[in-house]
């Protein structure tokens, strides 16, 4: 027969107790699927997925019938404390959980039992992380960074940044009481969570994988965060005397870092980030330095070969930077790029020039694999800064420009100003048809001083258009043009061919009563 739960829970509150006292010491806060499973368990009991109890107090049992997902049926026998569910799972499965923690919480606050199940993985962490050795730290931080290592590209950003939040509360007891220890054991804590993120951070933020825009905005603003409290650590940690018993944790800190800019790949700028952050503040031993660079000569994976690159950099080795490039067919260009910028950062102008006439031959292939319009702006900025970096020629550097189309006017339209090259300024704009309110107004003034020749064909083609607008304002817009002419003409002496000019339009346009006003209170003869 049909019965509340109220009632079940009444007649068998003893069983019940039984029955959870079992689920507490069965399922494992510290084994993430063991967790997983009692948290959708949780919310299917706060969903309100059991939709009717069918009661036998002959046989002592109960039929519980669940319509979440999908519906199924679990039969709990009190007597033998026993359960089944249709689903078909031979051990315990979330319906099953269900069901009891739904009866549970007729008479008993099912989130104060489940705060106390989580905060006995806390207490054991906690006994654990006492012991204070490298490998009780890995044991417990990798526990309870877990769950992030089961995340896909698929799953939500907000989900994402709940579990770190969740972690971070887990972790926060965990903090070793005295403060010399706080910032190396927060320093594990980052890496620790950065190592299980990662796969599920470089999915989202590569481009091939269709995540929104503010999932990874926020994906990003996260890993920055962790970034800068790694930066920020290492430089607190590495200020300070060092403790003898700290040996230990340095060395496995090697290792770590090893774990998370090496064994990984993808997102190399971030990566090296951390490499240097932790290589540039805490390990600038010569024996440690020359250790490190072994270990990753003999990995002799691709991402150990560029980050071994570092070291390089900082010291100012560039034939190695020259012949690592050079023994590449098609070298990674946003990878090199990340070196070439550390390089100028650290004021290492001939590493980075260095880097950058390595890269050059490989610059058009990188630009012709941006599609969309965002990509290409985003590679010609990186470019850029790779030329600024090298001792290149003009034609090199006018083939780039050629090379970048529309995108690159504004870079080239710069490029020629600045050697003079006012002409060919001139024609550029009048190629693509460039508009005026786009068109530099530091330029511009520069050519009209120089060489108003070149400038005045352009200017007269924008007042052109503003006169075809037939508006006022536009009219008005016109006749600041011609002011700007008329000064670069008497500049030059030209004062008789201004006057034709000027004549000659008023006479063409003389039927545009507006434009005829505004140019006589504009007094453009001269």
């Amino acid at each position: 027969m049909r019965v509340a739960a109220e009632r079940i829970s009444y007649l068998h509150e003893r069983e019940i107790e039984k029955m959870m006292k079992d689920i507490r010491y069965r399922f494992r806060p510290d084994q993430p699927e063991q967790a997983d499973l009692v948290r959708r368990a949780i919310t299917m009991v706060r969903r309100g997925a059991i939709s009717s109890y069918r009661y036998s107090q002959d046989d002592g049992e109960v039929l519980a019938q669940l319509n979440d997902r999908a519906s199924e049926f679990v039969r709990f026998s009190f007597g033998d404390q026993a359960l089944s569910c249709t689903c078909g799972t031979k051990d315990r499965c979330e319906h099953q959980l269900a069901v009891v923690f739904d009866l549970y919480s007729q008479f008993n606050s099912l989130t104060e039992w489940y705060q106390d199940w989580r905060t006995s993985e806390k207490e054991e962490l906690a006994v654990k992380i006492t012991e204070r050795t490298p490998d009780a730290w890995d044991a417990a931080l990798a526990n309870v960074t877990a769950p992030l290592r089961k995340l896909t590209p698929a799953v939500n950003s907000s989900v994402f940044t709940y579990e770190c939040a969740e972690i971070e509360n887990r972790v926060r007891p965990l903090m070793p009481f005295e403060y010399e220890w706080k910032p190396l054991f927060n320093l594990y804590y980052r890496l620790h969570l950065l190592d299980a993120a990662w796969a599920y951070i470089s999915d989202v933020l590569d481009a091939g994988h269709s995540q929104h825009a503010y999932g990874t905005w926020q994906v990003t603003t996260w890993l920055n965060d962790q970034i800068a409290d790694i930066e920020r650590l290492a430089g607190t940690f590495g200020s300070k005397p060092k403790l003898f018993e700290t040996d230990p944790f340095m060395n496995r800190l090697k290792t770590l870092v090893y774990s998370v800019c090496v064994r990984h790949s993808g997102q190399f700028a971030y990566r090296f980030r951390i490499y240097e952050a932790v290589w540039g503040q805490l390990f600038s031993g010569r024996d440690e330095r020359e250790e490190e660079k072994r270990r990753l000569a003999e990995d002799g994976s691709e991402e150990a070969k560029l980050l071994s690159m570092y070291f390089a950099i900082i010291e100012g080795r560039g034939d190695i930077l020259e012949g690592a490039l050079s023994a590449e067919q098609a070298p990674d260009f946003g990878s090199w790029m990340m070196l070439a910028k550390f390089a100028r950062e650290s004021a290492l102008m001939p590493t980075a020039g260095a880097i950058a006439r390595g890269l050059y031959p490989s610059v058009g292939s990188y630009f012709s694999r941006q599609t969309s319009r965002s990509e290409q702006l985003a590679a010609a900025q990186q470019i850029d800064a790779l030329l600024d970096s090298g001792d290149f020629t003009d034609e090199e550097y006018e083939t780039v420009y050629s090379m970048y189309g529309k995108i690159g006017i504004s870079r080239y339209s710069r490029f020629l100003a600045e050697r003079e090259r006012y002409m060919e300024w001139a024609a550029l704009l009048h190629r693509f048809a460039v508009p005026f309110d786009s068109v530099d107004a530091e330029e511009m003034k520069e050519v009209l001083a120089h060489q108003p020749d070149a400038a005045m064909p352009l200017l007269h083609d924008y007042a052109q258009q503003f006169i075809a607008d037939k508006n006022r304002m536009s009219y008005r817009r016109a006749v600041k043009l011609f002011k700007r002419m008329r000064t670069a003409c008497k500049r030059s002496g030209r004062n008789d061919f201004w006057n034709r000019y000027i004549r000659s339009v008023r006479e063409k346009h003389r039927r545009l009563r507006a434009l005829v006003e505004e140019m006589e209170r504009g007094n453009l003869e001269l």
